[in-house]
């Protein structure tokens, strides 16, 4: 699966560049997260406005800052404009939360941000309360009640919905199509801007098909082609794609991700997929253009586990003895990002390839190890081509699971 994903907020999770991204004239100018050090060394974290990474990093270079990451693709970032009614110095506090939500996506994470970020009105709020109290005065506290706890009730209120959406990002990894297509349903009334009720389109196609046509799931998408291409060119085709992949039709993925890179202006993040893509199924010799020409300053941190595992898959297709170390550093890498569902479908797909350059008898345990960690995803929604070769070359992977090549 591409590294492009979606994650609920800031895109991205779940579809790679290379070459300099272009200044083309009318690209969608989007907010891009970044983290950087000052000339002091101090880290800063904000949100820099750029129509392409390329674009984000020199001006942020121009700004003073060194070792910086950016943690979007202007090509798949959504437009942020609740950011333009912020001061810098929320914009800076947001994107600060926003780091640690994403490194750390739990719960926990999100209310202890949003405490943080609440902690003057809550003191006012219990100020309030302990001086009602104090003096007897009933308004008093009857205010502070609700200043200490509207914020972090409105937000917590919020998380449901993120909470809904990694329920689907979690049914999506494991082939549960009917529970995908319930939660959907759920969530379309949370969202409605364009990019975020696409995603929930892709992944309705994609749990389609089990129950209908590809020409079907294809047609379910056609609604959102302007906007998308509008603002996002290239998403379009990158995440039509996942469709061609959940449907096991590899010719039309690759060429749908070639389409998406040539329209996406050379994004960054889609020349990786694009490369990974290539040496899964296309030309090798394509493939390692496509990384030798990559600025990997432009990728967000997430990205190199994949430039990793495109080396491994383009060794192993060579029968070269590197693609154990590639894909196992690839394997390494992913699974260090791996607490959020949006990344499992890739995680149990570069386990799969690393299992597929295992010895099945001196490397038994490793085997049986990564089968029974990623052995549900793969069964969910794997890589066909990649269950045949499994079973017939990793003995324990056949006698503990069966798979069906639909």
């Amino acid at each position: 699966m591409p590294f492009s994903g979606r994650k609920y907020g800031n895109r991205s999770y779940r579809t790679q560049t290379g070459l300099p991204a272009a200044h083309t004239a009318g690209a969608a100018v989007k907010k891009i997260l970044y983290s950087g050090n000052d000339a002091s060394g101090r880290n800063q974290s904000g949100f820099i406005d750029a129509g392409s990474n390329r674009d984000a990093l020199d001006s942020l270079h121009q700004q003073g800052l060194n070792d910086v990451q950016l943690h979007d693709d202007a090509a798949l970032a959504i437009p942020r404009d609740d950011l333009d009614r912020l001061s810098p110095k929320q914009q800076a506090a947001l994107a600060k939360f926003e780091l640690q939500l994403r490194q750390h996506p739990s719960t926990l994470t999100f209310i202890r941000g949003i405490l943080w970020q609440s902690r003057w009105l809550i003191t006012l709020g219990v100020g309030l309360i302990g001086w009602g109290l104090y003096s007897d005065t009933l308004w008093l506290w009857l205010c502070g009640i609700p200043i200490a706890t509207a914020l972090p009730a409105y937000a917590l209120l919020n998380y449901r919905t993120a909470q809904r959406y990694d329920a689907l990002l979690r049914a999506s990894a494991l082939g549960e199509n009917q529970q995908v297509r319930e939660l959907v349903e759920q969530l379309k009334p949370q969202f409605t801007q364009p990019e975020m009720a696409f995603d929930l389109a892709i992944r309705n196609a994609c749990a389609l098909r089990d129950s209908e046509p590809l020409a079907t799931a294809l047609e379910s998408l056609t609604p959102w082609r302007h906007a998308i291409e509008e603002s996002s060119p290239g998403m379009f085709e990158g995440q039509t794609a996942l469709v061609f992949h959940a449907y096991r039709k590899y010719d039309g993925f690759l060429q749908q991700m070639r389409l998406a890179y040539r329209h996406s202006n050379e994004s960054p993040t889609i020349a990786v997929d694009l490369a990974l893509t290539e040496a899964r199924f296309g030309d090798l010799e394509r493939a390692e253009e496509l990384l030798a020409s990559i600025m990997k300053e432009q990728l967000p941190p997430h990205g190199q586990p994949f430039i990793h595992w495109t080396r491994g898959l383009i060794a192993k297709r060579r029968g070269e003895p590197e693609a154990r170390q590639h894909l196992r550093t690839a394997l390494t890498g992913l699974t260090a990002i791996g607490e959020s569902p949006a990344v499992w479908p890739a995680l149990a797909l570069c386990a799969g390839y690393y299992l597929s350059v295992l010895d099945p008898e001196r490397d038994k345990e490793e085997a049986e190890l990564l089968m029974g960690m990623f052995g549900e995803i793969l069964m969910g929604g794997g890589d066909g081509l990649l269950h045949t070769e499994l079973c017939t070359k990793v003995h324990v992977l056949h006698q503990r699971h069966r798979i069906i090549n639909s």
